[in-house]
């Protein structure tokens, strides 16, 4: 299951409510309630830290966004993830996980990890 699935584009539309989206669509879709630690990190880590990332115009406008998928018959959700074709065509798959240790070093981490292609299954899977 997942909480929420956009573009680029419609996420950078979003990044400003991202919490709220993501919290209605967690507690319907995924029978969760988070506290209010985790609602936080949603605005720092997804409003404000990968939304800045993904203003890079290097970053196309139709790669998929994908917030808190759950893994099958677990518990555990999958924090973000980015989807998108690479210049040869084929589909890849982008998986970020959030930790606070990272503090002030996670926009560069995640830069230079975006500049790595991982090739996976097509985000159309997942949604």
């Amino acid at each position: 299951m997942l909480a929420y699935s956009a573009t680029k584009t419609e996420f950078l539309e979003d990044a400003p409510i991202i919490e709220d989206l993501v919290l209605r669509k967690v507690r319907e879709s995924l029978n969760i309630s988070p506290g209010q630690s985790e609602i936080s990190s949603w605005r720092n880590s997804l409003g404000n830290a990968m939304a800045n990332i993904l203003r890079d115009e290097r970053i196309p406008n139709d790669s998929g966004v994908a917030i808190e998928y759950k893994l099958n018959s677990s518990r555990h959700r999958i924090d973000f993830l980015i989807s998108g074709k690479d210049d040869f065509g084929r589909e890849n798959l982008l998986i970020i996980e959030f930790t606070l240790t990272l503090g002030s070093q996670l926009i560069s981490v995640l830069i230079k990890l975006f500049r790595v292609i991982i090739p996976s299954m097509s985000f159309l899977t997942f949604t």
